[in-house]
């Protein structure tokens, strides 16, 4: 939902962004410093200027690079599918 959303206000200069934390602390990563990590991605995106605000900041320190991956795949698809409905002009 939060992906659609930011290409439907993108043309009203609304930026939408989404944080992807990564896996919940447990007991098992309990060493890892998820809350902070997070907090720092949310003040870089809110002091980046208006308009360069990327769609997704990973801030997972385990599976980052994966995840980085996977939203670059999907990406493209999502890429595809709007300009086979002939709303290619939201991506830009």
């Amino acid at each position: 939902m939060s992906e659609g959303l930011h290409y439907e206000v993108r043309p009203l200069r609304i930026d939408g962004a989404i944080i992807e934390p990564g896996a919940f602390p447990t007991e098992m990563s309990q060493k890892a410093r998820f809350a902070s990590d997070v907090t720092h991605a949310v003040v870089d995106l809110i002091n980046l200027p208006k308009g360069e605000r990327p769609l997704r900041t990973v801030v997972d320190p385990t599976n980052g690079e994966f995840i980085k991956k996977a939203n670059d795949a999907g990406h493209v698809e999502y890429a595809k599918a709007m300009t086979a409905f002939g709303l290619d002009r939201l991506l830009a």
